[in-house]
């Protein structure tokens, strides 16, 4: 946030945010096999950076719609994020299931890349 409020960008750095994200599931995909230790601070990294674009998410929403439909657009960013949370553990655990852990990771990973890419029209220019 404080990054963002000194940019003045907030598309942006959630972007920088989303490749962070990928780039840590998917090294916690490549380190399954590896000692607990080792896979667990690779999990709190990846969960770090899975928590931290929430709070910059709701405040680009908001200036992006303007004060009159901030409102709209949060609640229409929730509800997709609400869907997203319903879908997505059982869509990981079948994966988990059928495959293996390490591909059900590759894929979570893939998941901001497509966040990223579709946020890529809406990144600000620097002032």
């Amino acid at each position: 946030g404080r990054l963002s409020d000194r940019l003045r960008m907030r598309i942006v750095p959630l972007r920088w945010i989303a490749l962070g994200l990928a780039l840590t599931v998917g090294a916690t995909a490549a380190l399954v096999d590896a000692p607990v230790w080792i896979l667990v601070a690779a999990l709190v990294v990846a969960g770090t950076f899975g928590l931290s674009w929430n709070g910059l998410s709701f405040t680009a929403a908001a200036e992006a719609a303007g004060r009159a439909r901030s409102g709209a657009a949060i609640g229409l960013q929730q509800t997709f994020l609400s869907a997203g949370a319903i879908v997505a553990p059982i869509a990981f655990a079948t994966v988990v299931h059928q495959a293996s852990w390490r591909v059900a990771f590759v894929l979570a990973a893939l998941s901001p890349l497509v966040g990223y890419a579709l946020l890529s029209p809406l990144a600000e220019r620097r002032p």
